[in-house]
């Protein structure tokens, strides 16, 4: 890219940024009307049920994260590098089902539950996050991506399966992975329309569903646990970017 059109794209998305930024941070000056030790004080003592919401939030995305990532991983790999029959079209599905939107999915994903007798229960939240047709995609074109003369050479020298796929497929698209980890963290973290229709025990809420049903008693106090709602994302978008490498700024 041309230096003066970076530069100009560049200097463009801060200015977006910042008119984003600006009217968001003047909510936070609410915050410092009672003062943080004061809604501080008051979230440790009448939180309790915002703290078990946390934990459950906390819980429902590691056990999405690790489940969906044990199965795009798969699928991407077997997908872009195993002679499977009728990738093509199972690629082909995965793009279509992209265009479904979740409250589709609901219904049957309820009657499996049922079934299952996962109803009212977070392993059921869980099972149903562990594919995302979009997850697949993202590790198929990045493990499609990488040579297969790197595969055979390292086969010459006598490396194993599973060797190959830690050792040199998944080095290589680690960008790719860690847009996984992100996508799905995000998506875990802010699930509402499915633990509202799959949980009944308040005990199990989320923290996204306990926000939106039963906000805290003042403004100060719920821009407070809104706040440190989004802190964990802002850490994971921040790890994100230090394993890519980082926004650049031009020269």
């Amino acid at each position: 890219m041309n230096p003066k059109k970076r530069g100009a794209f560049f200097w463009a998305a801060w200015l977006l940024a910042a008119l984003f930024i600006l009217p968001v941070s003047a909510l936070f000056f609410v915050l410092f009307r009672p003062g943080l030790p004061a809604l501080w004080h008051s979230l440790q003592e009448g939180g309790a049920a915002y703290w078990r919401a946390y934990k459950s939030t906390l819980l429902l995305c590691v056990g999405s994260l690790c489940l969906q990532l044990l199965v795009s991983v798969a699928g991407g790999f077997a997908l872009a590098k195993l002679p499977v029959r009728g990738a093509r079209w199972l690629l082909a599905l995965c793009a279509v089902l992209l265009l479904f939107p979740p409250q589709a999915l609901m219904l049957p994903q309820y009657l499996l539950l049922d079934a299952l007798r996962l109803l009212d229960h977070r392993l059921g939240l869980i099972l149903m996050s562990a594919f995302q047709p979009l997850s697949v995609l993202i590790m198929w074109y990045g493990f499609g991506r990488v040579p297969n003369s790197l595969w055979e050479a390292a086969a010459c020298d006598g490396i194993s399966f599973r060797g190959a796929l830690f050792h040199i497929f998944l080095p290589l698209a680690r960008p790719y992975l860690a847009a996984v980890c992100l996508i799905s963290t995000a998506e875990a973290w802010n699930l509402l329309e499915q633990p509202m229709a799959f949980l009944q025990s308040r005990e199990l809420y989320p923290l996204s569903l306990l926000l939106a049903q039963f906000p805290a008693a003042g403004p100060s106090l719920q821009i407070f646990e809104c706040l440190l709602f989004i802190l964990p994302l802002l850490f994971v978008f921040a790890l994100v970017c230090r394993q890519l490498g980082g926004p650049q700024a031009p020269p």
